[in-house]
């Protein structure tokens, strides 16, 4: 169990990890690597070279082949290759395409699949000693065969270990850990996490690992190839100097969830509900569901919620000093299904908004149905429903998000919203922002040895507020959410 808690904490310095001195003697060994070397040492410096800055396994990799076009490796079904561009190569990776590390992988045990990811194909240049030992390579070839390769898997690791053990001159020999096929490709994924913006979301998704601490957080949220490339610059600058790294013509500048909204898809939701909400000669069961929509849409938004259950969190189940809440999605009974989320004051404000709106329907409701209304108020939760002479229904998160959906004007570029979108939205928007730990934390996303608020957690409550405080509110505001009343005002 211990070995599993260090595992997916990812901490530097880990026996199985490569450190900065084992870089560097793998750069030199890279570099100074003569010509005249074999051609099974030529293909291994380039597989080293190519795993290290790529983060694809070897049994990937010894398919790779070269292609004219990225049309012709998509008709490959090929999730990397070389693109040849005019003598300039360029890597071309398959990001969350049905080929994938992560979609092969079953959910929670089940059969299925997941099918959410947005697959894309993008470029980049290789890096500078990748490029060096392509060339290298490719000018002790005879031919223009396509596949870059040529030796079988067996060997081609046996080459890969012995060049590795004999990159140290002198009696202490390197780490035997750091001398395998399983340690290189551990090395770019562990490194864009360790970023100051890193994500190991976002590692994932570039280096196509399937990393135990990516297999939740990988379903939510997009990542943005730009500041991902910009991570991987970093990541490698000690083997390729610092190369500048540029997308080509990808189609988007994303990869990820298709439940993740862009900016103007929020921007059109919210409009269209503060519409809904300051319709003048409205009955009160409409207006009753304006607010409830609207309400429900901006904390999904606010708290990052799955959309799941029949209440969300009212303002008694918030701290008043902190702003911290707890919040329970999935089993309720559970403790440990709860996750502990910081309240930016537009979502505050809009629970006692809403609160204040059910004060007022008082006139509307049987006695006993709002006095069971207000006794779940004061027990932190906001009910939802819907009422007809003066008898109240129950509804879920789901169903309010359902009949959201149905309002929103009808175009063939509409965004197919989903109750857990807002979840996709913030997440995206707040990696790079806060740290990993403050991110996941927020998202309840923990394996064994990285629950937040366990007894051996080092996850600071007061440094995980400050981080969201200066970014969350931030958020909320640039997408136009305000605490409002029944009336669309401000409250």
């Amino acid at each position: 169990m211990r070995a599993i808690a260090r595992r997916n904490q990812l901490l530097p310095w880990s026996w199985d990890h490569l450190t900065p001195i084992d870089l560097a003697e793998i750069r030199d060994l890279l570099w100074e690597l003569p010509r005249s070397a074999a051609q099974i040492d030529q293909e291994a410096a380039f597989a080293i070279a190519t795993i290290l800055t790529t983060g694809r396994k070897l049994s990937v990799l010894i398919k790779l082949r070269a292609y004219d076009t990225e049309q012709d490796m998509k008709d490959a079904n090929a999730s990397v290759g070389l693109i040849r561009n005019g003598g300039s190569p360029v890597w071309c990776l398959n990001a969350g395409s049905p080929g994938s590390q992560q979609s092969r992988r079953p959910r929670e045990g089940r059969l299925e699949r997941y099918k959410g990811e947005i697959p894309i194909y993008f470029q980049f240049p290789l890096a500078i000693v990748a490029a060096e030992r392509f060339s290298t390579m490719q000018a002790s070839k005879s031919g223009t065969s396509s596949r870059l390769i040529h030796s079988d898997d067996a060997a081609l690791r046996s080459a890969i270990k012995r060049l590795l053990e004999e990159r140290r001159a002198g009696p202490v020999p390197p780490r035997k850990s750091s001398c395998t096929v399983q340690c290189l490709e551990r090395f770019l994924a562990v490194a864009i996490t360790h970023q100051s913006r890193g994500d190991i979301g976002a590692a994932a998704r570039f280096t196509d690992s399937d990393d135990v601490m990516s297999r939740t957080v990988i379903h939510y949220g997009v990542t943005h190839l730009r500041s991902t490339i910009a991570l991987v610059q970093d990541a490698t600058s000690i083997l390729n100097r610092r190369p500048h790294f540029e997308t080509r013509e990808a189609s988007r500048d994303h990869i990820g969830s298709s439940r993740a909204p862009s900016w103007a898809n929020v921007h059109a939701l919210i409009n269209c509900l503060k519409a809904k909400l300051r319709r003048e000669h409205a009955t009160p069961h409409e207006r009753h569901s304006a607010m409830t929509s609207y309400t429900v849409a901006l904390l999904c938004f606010a708290l990052g919620h799955r959309g799941l259950g029949y209440s969300l969190p009212g303002s008694a189940a918030v701290d008043w000093t902190t702003n911290f809440c707890k919040v329970h999605e999935k089993a309720k009974d559970d403790p440990s299904e709860s996750r502990m989320v910081w309240v930016a004051p537009v979502a505050l404000g809009q629970m006692r908004s809403y609160e204040e709106h059910l004060s007022g329907l008082q006139c509307h409701l049987e006695e006993r149905a709002y006095s069971e209304l207000q006794d779940q108020v004061l027990t932190g939760e906001l009910p939802l429903f819907t009422f007809v002479d003066g008898r109240i229904r129950k509804v879920s998160v789901q169903g309010v998000w359902a009949s959201i959906i149905k309002q929103l004007p009808t175009r063939t570029d509409q965004f197919e919203f989903y109750a857990n979108s807002g979840r996709h939205w913030l997440r995206s928007e707040l990696v790079g922002r806060c740290a990993s730990e403050t991110v996941n934390a927020f998202f309840g996303h923990s394996q064994s040895g990285t629950d937040p608020w366990s007894l051996g957690s080092c996850l600071d409550p007061l440094i995980y507020r400050a981080d969201l405080e200066h970014c969350l509110p931030e958020f909320l505001e640039k997408a136009g959410w305000l605490s409002l009343n029944a009336l669309g005002q401000l409250s």
